[in-house]
């Protein structure tokens, strides 16, 4: 059985034999898939901003790495040596880690070099355990950004599946929108997809609704399918070529 049927049982506290207000139970499973796709939305936006913190971390404790991204000079100071005439410049030096920038002024006989200037996490901070935020690493927190974006992923084609499964719960303003899938549809077009899809509402309605587990599970085994079909594809080509 469905583990949102489970929590509804354990919510009233019946057994699983006892009759269920299926509509309501409907509409307890559309809530719940909404509300575990905004937390999911909240706990994602977090990591974000977690992940944009670990450059900083790393640069404070092993210093920055600038490069200069532009210089401009200001003046002739009118003195020169054998290396060339002096000039007065404003440097701008930019951390190819953190992004910070620092900006300096100072004197030189030759042109200051610009540096190629690109962004890179150092390989040493993925799994730099003195450097965690929330109790994770760079790397543990970019597989857990990965999972909760699968995660809402998942929950989205839920929506989906409950409306197939369910039939879709709209509300009515001057068009009829269904409260789980967002689907719009006129008077004449609901009128019509009811009565082309009669739908009634048993107990094991939901219960084909796939776990996250499931959903994973299926997704690797679409991929391993299209990588042979696409592996087997190129052999027949190098074969009759």
């Amino acid at each position: 059985m469905n583990i949102a049927i489970n929590k509804i049982i354990k919510k009233w506290n019946l057994n699983k034999y006892q009759p269920i207000d299926l509509n309501q139970l409907k509409l307890n499973v559309i809530h719940g898939n909404e509300n575990e796709i905004n937390k999911a939305n909240n706990e994602l936006e977090k990591l974000k901003e977690n992940l944009e913190s670990f450059p900083k971390l790393y640069c404070k404790k092993n210093r920055h790495s600038y490069v200069i991204t532009s210089c401009y000079k200001k003046r002739d100071t009118g003195r020169h040596s054998f290396a060339g005439y002096e000039s007065i410049y404003e440097i701008t030096y930019k951390c190819t880690v953190c992004g910070h920038c620092h900006y300096s002024e100072g004197s030189t006989f030759s042109t200051p070099s610009r540096g190629y200037y690109e962004r890179k996490i150092p390989i040493d901070l993925y799994d730099d355990k003195d450097l965690q935020i929330d109790g994770r690493t760079y790397r543990m927190t970019l597989e857990e950004i990965s999972r909760l974006e699968d995660y809402i992923v998942y929950r989205q084609k839920l929506k989906k599946k409950i409306c197939e499964l369910a039939g879709h719960t709209m509300t009515r303003k001057s068009y009829y929108k269904c409260i789980c899938c967002g689907k719009t549809m006129s008077f004449d077009e609901y009128r019509d997809y009811l009565k082309d899809n009669p739908i009634t509402l048993t107990r094991d309605t939901f219960a084909s609704l796939p776990t996250f587990e499931e959903y994973q599970n299926e997704e690797k085994q679409k991929e391993t399918q299209a990588n042979n079909e696409s592996s087997t594809a190129k052999t027949k080509k190098i074969k009759y070529n």
